[in-house]
Formats: C-alpha cells, structure tokens, sequence
C-alpha cells in the first residue's frame, strides 16, 4: 500500500545449525511512513499481529529455554530514504537433546 511502483516481497529459509532462519523482507514504505499515515487514518484499529506471534515464540520455547525469535529491521537506501522492511524469524528445530522440538517426550 501506499507505493507508485510495484510492491516486492521475498521470503528465504535457511537451515543453521539447530535453527531455521526465516527472512522476510519487502520494499514498502516502511514501518516509520505507515505509522505516521496510519495515525492520519480515520479508523483506528489495533493490530495484534507481532503480540500473537510473540506469544507463539514464547509457546515454542518452552518454560526457561531459548532458541526462537524474531527481529524487525527497518532497510534505507544511502541517502537515509526507507526501502522496506525485514522481519527474521529464527526457530529452534531441534531440542538440546537432539530431539525435534514437539517430539513427544
């Protein structure tokens, strides 16, 4: 939303380790514009998105265990112009004891 030009969305995964790495990243016009757009907006509507998938996160880890999380970044060009967004989402995929994560114990 709110581009001239045709929006792009690339998603890549990786395996490292005992970890999958999931990229997202889009050229949108950033978090920072949409926000300031978004407070412009008549219709005020809050998004539960990143909370619901904090929740998940926290829901695959497990009580006193790491090895899930995710970060946002925001992309400039060198001019300090925003190029989009990326989300990287790193989930364990295999337990400390080498089993998959949700095997049953």
């Amino acid at each position: 939303m709110h581009r001239e030009e045709r929006g792009l969305l690339y998603i890549g995964m990786r395996v490292e380790g005992d970890k999958l790495v999931c990229v997202i990243r889009d050229n949108g016009i950033g978090r920072q514009r949409a926000a300031l757009l978004k407070s412009k907006s008549v219709e005020k509507h809050k998004s539960m998105g990143l909370q619901i998938t904090a929740e998940r996160m926290a829901l695959l880890t497990g009580a006193g265990e790491t090895g899930h999380f995710f970060r946002i970044e925001d992309l400039y060009d060198s001019n300090g112009n925003s190029t989009g967004t990326e989300v990287i989402l790193t989930i364990r995929i295999n337990s400390p004891t080498g089993e998959p994560v949700g095997a049953p114990g």
